[in-house]
């Protein structure tokens, strides 16, 4: 099996276009990652957790998978993907706020108080502090990962909580994270999302 170790604004992610067996993942587990993306023949990709549990999307890992591979097959929401010179770049509808949690694909819950990791069932993510200059900080606990260095949903989905609640002015925010951030730049029904993806090493077993 061939796979691709890379971040995404910090964000650990692997990569391969091979099948693998339980075998194969329970040895995959020797590599620190939060997600593995395995894209298919047709393009079309599966979003695995660290725990082995399923995501249904992961844009991080969508720009990642595009960053190395043309033929991908994004999933809704995501409208398109592609580079520029310096970043990769998501399109990606508006997601919905339903006052309980925000779906951009996959559900978050965003608050400014939030105790992380009480609810292992959905994502959550702790706006630090306010935002000053359209710029804000974020800290992120995924389902089936943990604590993770960024998110590029959790961005998402933080830019339209902040952007419903009045927040910040203009369209565009940038999203900080510990591993880096993303700039989101917000029209009536789309986002456009820019991250850095940064290739650590390619192996095989």
């Amino acid at each position: 099996m061939k796979f691709i170790k890379c971040h995404v604004n910090g964000q650990n992610l692997v990569i391969s276009r091979d099948k693998f067996s339980f075998k194969e993942w329970e040895h995959s587990k020797s590599i620190n990652y939060d997600q593995w993306v395995r894209i298919k023949e047709s393009g079309e990709m599966k979003f695995i957790n660290k725990d082995g549990s399923k995501a249904h999307n992961c844009f991080n890992g969508t720009m990642a998978a595009k960053y190395f591979f043309d033929d991908i097959k994004p999933i809704s929401p995501v409208v398109s993907v592609y580079k520029t010179r310096d970043y990769m770049m998501l399109e990606v509808k508006r997601p919905k706020d339903t006052g309980t949690y925000i779906d951009c694909g996959c559900k978050h819950q965003v608050s400014h108080s939030m105790a992380l990791g009480d609810n292992p069932k959905i994502n959550q993510t702790r706006i630090v502090g306010k935002v000053f200059h359209n710029k804000t900080k974020i800290v992120t606990h995924e389902k089936g990962v943990g604590k993770v260095l960024s998110c590029g949903s959790a961005a998402v989905a933080t830019a339209e909580y902040l952007y419903n609640n009045g927040e910040f002015k203009g369209d565009t925010i940038k999203v900080e994270s510990e591993g880096g951030y993303h700039l989101i730049r917000i029209s009536p029904h789309y986002m456009e999302v820019s991250a850095t993806v940064t290739e650590i090493y390619k192996g095989e077993w």
